[in-house]
Order: structure tokens, then sequence, then C-alpha cells
């Protein structure tokens, strides 16, 4: 580099600045250089955000509530926070599935309870023996018929004493699974015979019936129930 001396670079000076004026004029309006990329950098780029994409879909997957990952979000709290909540309700799923059902009801029926069911006399029944007929209707209980029933609806039929038919009565308790006929059996007398204090033998062997399935008998008859041997659903 080539000194001046003091009185040269004086005189020079203003010649200096307007040279170096001129040359950052000139940088300044040259044409930005281009560079020309590699195509096989752009198939790499391409190539890594393709493969970037999985693992970026995996990470929203695994994020709670529908939003967006976080690069420093702590998704653990979120995570503790719902944790609870799905085990409850697995918890409650579980009990529902292990919930014992309502143990199934027999019940067997006097002739005046059924005849008044079957006929629509449904306020002459009481609540609880209008709650055990719909349970049979709906096949959650089974209130059984015993078969001297029927020739006692006859007799009743013959008198005029009865809203319903016996051909109404057994249509309609063919038509009802809830409401099985019980056939009469030796052991029903045997079991009247303890009920010597009922005058009607209807009665007797309705209870007698009762007594031998070990059941409760549907029934409001006083004389029945009276004698303290039969077990009644009132």
């Amino acid at each position: 580099m080539k000194v001046l001396p003091i009185g040269e670079a004086r005189r020079r000076l203003p010649e200096l600045v307007r040279q170096l004026a001129g040359r950052t004029r000139s940088d300044c309006h040259r044409p930005a250089r281009t560079v020309r990329s590699d195509p096989g950098s752009r198939d790499r780029s391409g190539a890594h955000a393709r493969a970037a994409t999985p693992s970026r879909a995996r990470r929203d997957r695994g994020n709670l509530g529908g939003r967006r990952a976080c690069p420093g979000r702590d998704t653990s709290r979120d995570r503790a926070l719902v944790g609870p909540h799905r085990a409850y309700h697995r918890r409650e799923a579980s009990e529902a599935a292990h919930v014992p059902a309502a143990p199934r009801m027999n019940l067997v029926a006097d002739t005046h309870a059924l005849v008044w069911h079957l006929s629509g006399q449904m306020r002459r029944l009481s609540r609880r023996a209008r709650h055990a007929f719909a349970e049979a209707e709906a096949g959650r209980w089974t209130v059984r018929v015993p078969a001297v029933v029927l020739m006692q609806v006859v007799l009743l039929e013959h008198r005029g004493r009865l809203r319903i038919s016996y051909r109404e009565l057994r249509d309609q308790l063919s038509i009802r699974p809830g409401l099985p006929i019980e056939p009469l059996m030796p052991e029903d007398v045997d079991e009247a015979r303890a009920l010597a204090a009922l005058t009607d033998p209807f009665d007797c062997l309705i209870a007698g019936t009762a007594r031998r399935l070990g059941l409760a008998l549907l029934t409001n008859d006083e004389a029945i129930t009276g004698t303290g041997l039969i077990r009644a659903h009132w």
C-alpha cells in the first residue's frame, strides 16, 4: 500500500471520496447473484419432508383434546387428568356388567284375583297384586293358575256371576306365558287335608296347590288367610 505525504493526501482527499461514493452506488444496483439449486438436494429435501410427515401425524394423534402439539408442551399432566376419568368409566361399565338380575318370583293365583285381572277390574286388585300380574305379563315373574280354578270359573259362569266367560279366560291364558296352568296333583289333595277349616273344596285345593309348590298365594280371601297356613301376597 502506497503512503502519500500529508500535503498530497489533503489535495487528493475529495477525489478519493468521490471514487468511494461511486463504488458504493454501483454495488447497490448490482443484480443479485443467482445460485442454481441442485436437483438432487431438492429431491432429498422433499424426501426428508415426506419422511417427517408420519412422525408428525403420530405426534398429532398423541395430543389430547385435538390440540396441536407444542415442542415444549408437557402432555403428562393432561394424561394424568384424563386417566382417572377413563378409569372411572371402565369401572362403572364393569360394575354395570356384574349387577345381579332381579330374582324371578313365582306365585299362585286365586280365582277372584285372576278373574279381576283378566276382566279389567284393576281397581279391585291391590297395588302388590297389580304389580305381580304386570310382571307376569312382561315375562319377568310367573303366576301359576291351578287347574281347579278353571272349574270354579265354569260354575261361576253358569250362575251369571262373571264378566268374562270361560272360553275368553282360556283364550287369554293361552297367549300369556307368564300365567301357566298348574295341573292338579295328588299331593295337592294331601296338602288340602291340613286345611279342614275351609268349607269350600275349591279353596282347599287352590291353597293345597300353593302349599305343595311352596309359593305365596295371590288372594284376598280372609277365609284362606285366616288359617295361618297360607302365605298370602296381597
